[in-house]
């Protein structure tokens, strides 16, 4: 561990780097989604449901973007660099919207980047909130909250 540490030569580095490590490992999983054979609509709607609970979890890396955030708010030239990883990430996020869109049939009830927005959005603030909530519950209510966003934008359900 320490030997990791011991290549940086400051904290925005090593965050940078950790920030690139995450980033590709989403897109990796991201391009994943969009590579599968067609399936079935329902096969295609577990895929999106999997991703986004898994960004939306609480795990290690979320807090690693949650101190990028803090640290991209005070400081300009570090929200400079950030911002270029915020922006390939709704690109990406949108063009897997869009191919879900294609392979599923599904009319999108927004245009595609303003989805990703709001996942990528909501998935921010729902980490942010578990990681400072004591509640066990919180976990749940989260993952209702993103299931239900993704069941009325993008699987294009309507209350039942």
């Amino acid at each position: 561990r320490g030997a990791f540490y011991s290549n940086f030569r400051s904290k925005t580095e090593m965050l940078f780097e950790l920030l690139r490590r995450d980033h590709a490992d989403a897109a990796t999983a991201l391009q994943r989604i969009t590579g599968t054979p067609a399936g079935s609509a329902a096969d295609a709607q577990r895929a999106m449901l999997a991703y986004w609970r898994g960004r939306a979890a609480r795990h290690a890396s979320r807090l690693i973007w949650l101190d990028a955030q803090l640290q991209a708010a005070r400081d300009a030239r570090f929200r400079a660099q950030f911002d270029a990883f915020l922006r390939e990430r709704q690109a990406l996020a949108t063009a897997c919207i869009d191919a879900f869109a294609a392979r599923t049939g599904v009319s999108l009830r927004l245009p595609a980047h303003v989805l990703a927005f709001g996942l990528t959005a909501l998935c921010d603030g729902v980490q942010s909130c578990c990681a400072a909530h004591a509640r066990s519950g919180a976990d749940t209510l989260a993952d209702a909250v993103l299931a239900g966003f993704l069941a009325h934008t993008l699987f294009d359900r309507d209350r039942g």
